[in-house]
């Protein structure tokens, strides 16, 4: 269903030339108005990708990010001798999507992992520890 800038129903009687001369209106007309449309559109995307995520907290990815908030509320990170740093769980998923926008070298890297899973609203769900003491 197609509507006009109101919200009505564009009838079916329009031809696929009436409905491009409409789309051709409301095109941007500048560089400006195709900067905000672009971020509009960027924010969206992005809105619609984390809402997505907040969603499956406590089923996504088989309960990983629901046990790794548990380990992060019940320790600081480490074993109770203090030898090791318990490390997060990583959903396949989220690594392999991580690597695509990151390189390879995104779990081992610190700086990219910084930037994909400590800066990202959604990669610090993977963090069983505050964020803050990486």
């Amino acid at each position: 269903m197609l509507l006009d800038d109101k919200g009505n129903t564009i009838t079916p009687d329009l031809t696929k030339v009436d409905v491009l001369k409409r789309l051709q209106e409301f095109a941007p007309q500048n560089k400006e108005q195709e900067r905000v449309l672009a971020t509009k559109i960027a924010q969206s995307v992005e809105y619609q990708r984390k809402n997505r995520m907040n969603k499956g907290i406590d089923t996504g990815f088989d309960g990983t990010f629901k046990e790794n908030a548990e380990r992060r509320v019940k320790s600081d990170g480490y074993t109770d001798d203090r030898g090791y740093r318990m490390i997060a769980q990583i959903p396949r998923d989220m690594a392999v999507v991580a690597q695509e926008m990151f390189g390879d070298d995104v779990l081992t890297d610190p700086d990219k992992f910084r930037e994909a899973f400590i800066k990202d609203e959604t990669g610090r769900y993977c963090l069983t520890v505050d964020p803050k003491t990486i």
